[in-house]
């Protein structure tokens, strides 16, 4: 299903790229929301951020009657994602086992929109609804990373632990493919508008030993990877285009 979004998106995108012209450059603010979308773990977010400049490319010069509400908007934002996870888990009377962690974590984004305009009837023009989807792509630069297990029945050094640091990628994946899904209200040049990003890569391919637990307790065969743990933000931001005269 992740696939066929993505190709989807690129298939749309491509299609439609050949008859656009560059219209308008632009700079956005925002923040929001960020966490694990994981299953078992997830539990919390952290503060979501992002600023950034973009490009628009219009239709004006085609011959349709979409050519003024169809455009594709691509740009270099700096954002912070991440999330925390905590899980308990019972290994026999009085004995329990909590993991817990958080990672907060700064990528440079590149996303390849494509979005829909359209003006809402008030009797002032220049009042807008936006709606946009696309892919986005991911590296990431810096961040914090901590990791703790604390086993109420053992003493061992390798059960009780705590791993704290500042290089974040040391422990998770770098790239990330997300698409990107939202809506706007833009009046003229200024523009405020909401989106979801929800990340597709496993922050961690590497064993997860709460799903080994639970596969133990409940008899499950659930998948000691983590495929789930991508990470998903919600994001708020305000901005302004400056339009290009041709």
């Amino acid at each position: 299903m992740k696939k066929i979004i993505i190709l989807s998106s690129f298939v749309l995108l491509f299609s439609l790229a050949g008859r656009a012209q560059f219209s308008s450059f632009g700079v956005q603010l925002g923040g929001g929301y960020s966490r694990l979308a994981d299953d078992i773990v997830s539990k919390g977010g952290t503060f979501g951020f992002n600023v950034g400049a973009f490009l628009t490319y219009d239709f004006s010069n085609w011959r349709s009657p979409l050519a003024n509400r169809l455009y594709l908007q691509s740009g270099l934002s700096l954002i912070r994602r991440g999330g925390k996870d905590e899980a308990v888990f019972v290994i026999s009377d009085g004995v329990q086992m909590t993991h817990s962690g958080s990672i907060e974590a700064w990528y440079l984004q590149v996303p390849l929109l494509a979005a829909l305009r359209l003006e809402l009837p008030v009797r002032k023009p220049g009042h807008y609804f936006n709606a946009f989807l696309g892919p986005a792509f991911s590296i990431g630069l810096w961040g914090d990373y901590m990791d703790r297990s604390d086993d109420s029945g053992h003493a061992n050094n390798d059960v009780n632990y705590i791993v704290s640091d500042n290089k974040v990628f040391d422990h998770i994946t770098r790239f990330d493919v997300s698409v990107l899904a939202g809506i706007g209200y833009q009046y003229k040049n200024w523009f405020v508008r909401a989106w979801i990003d929800y990340g597709f890569m496993a922050i961690d391919e590497g064993k997860d030993i709460l799903r080994e637990l639970e596969n133990t307790q409940t008899g499950d065969n659930k998948s000691t990877a983590i495929p789930n743990a991508n990470i998903v933000t919600y994001m708020l931001a305000v901005g302004y285009q400056f339009p290009i005269r041709h």
